[in-house]
């Protein structure tokens, strides 16, 4: 192993003209140098290529999409790319800090056997201002130990897509990232994957920023990708050693997700509330087909008397979030 890890930043985008050139700036600021920049521009219809052209940097390489493609297709594009031995991806709304490589190098120097690297992350608002630091992740995990804290209810290990390192062989050794509806749950599953190799160790340090706002596509995506995307997820679940023997456990986890769900889901029915309940059909028309796998059940009852409420009621969804947190804790302790 080379004493001097060097990385391929990964960037997909779409459609990012508001936050891109924050994300491509927060990676050329980084204090490690040996870093190149790929950015996988999907046939943008905004500035966003504009932007991306702006820079003359020669560690930068735009590789544009022939036609536009879905989230899940573009992302699928890493697998064939020429990088450096190790990548990381930053969503072109999120942002890397200036020690994030530095660390990761230093990460892998000292435990050269681990299969996944990562850093703390924070969630940061359209400002970029930090609003939430999820619970610390421990230093090192095994698969059974990430799955287990992701799955814990309480002060569980919460999962995003910027933030981690791994070796492109062992990205191509296990196919990339999963085409979930959306990329739904697919980072999760690309980062068990990857730590079941191995192991994952996690810096102490804070050293990227998720962004949370209206537009991002975990508020934007509809109920019927969720229903895929988590019957889905509950069969990659029912695969892996720490579930196989115990599909109710599996089962209840997702039950749970599910029912979650109509919280993220609620954006799209107030910006297309008829599509909202023909795709709420659709869910019902295959569950239906289905049979086994009715868990949506208690989420689309929900979900349903939900989108028939006043629109004031609906609009509480696209408060900023730190507001929600604030109203959701006022009325707690009412």
């Amino acid at each position: 192993m080379t004493s001097e890890p060097r990385f391929s930043v990964i960037l997909p985008v779409r459609n990012g003209d508001s936050y891109i050139a924050q994300a491509i700036e927060s990676v050329l600021a980084q204090t490690y140098p040996e870093f190149d920049l790929i950015i996988l521009e999907n046939k943008s219809t905004d500035r966003t290529l504009e932007i991306v052209s702006s820079y003359t940097d020669s560690r930068i390489k735009v590789i544009p999409a022939v036609t536009p493609l879905n989230i899940e297709e573009n992302w699928g594009r890493i697998v064939d790319q020429t990088t450096n031995e190790y990548i990381t991806f930053i969503g072109h709304d999120d942002l890397l800090y200036p020690e994030f490589l530095a660390e990761m190098a230093a990460l892998i120097i000292s435990e050269p056997q681990a299969s996944l690297y990562q850093a703390q992350y924070e969630e940061i608002d359209q400002s970029g201002n930090p609003i939430h630091h999820p619970a610390i992740v421990p230093y090192k995990e095994t698969a059974s130990q990430f799955l287990a804290a992701y799955r814990a209810l309480k002060n569980r290990e919460e999962v995003c897509g910027t933030g981690y390192v791994t070796r492109v062989e062992d990205y191509r050794r296990i196919g990339g990232i999963p085409a979930f509806p959306g990329l739904l749950y697919a980072d999760f599953v690309l980062w068990y994957r990857l730590t079941e190799l191995s192991y994952k160790v996690c810096s102490p340090k804070t050293l990227a920023g998720y962004r949370v706002h209206s537009q991002g596509m975990h508020l934007l995506a509809n109920f019927l990708n969720f229903y895929i995307a988590t019957r889905q997820f509950y069969e990659f679940l029912c695969t892996t050693n720490e579930l196989r023997d115990t599909p109710q456990i599996a089962y209840n986890y997702t039950d749970y997700l599910l029912k979650h769900s109509y919280r993220k889901a609620v954006v799209f029915a107030i910006l297309s509330p008829d599509e909202a309940r023909t795709q709420l059909q659709m869910v019902k028309q295959k569950v239906s087909k289905d049979g086994l796998f009715i868990l949506h059940d208690r989420a689309a009852q929900i979900y349903e008397v939900l989108i028939t409420q006043p629109l004031w009621v609906r609009q509480i969804a696209l408060l900023p979030i730190s507001w929600r947190r604030a109203l959701r804790g006022f009325l707690a302790n009412r």
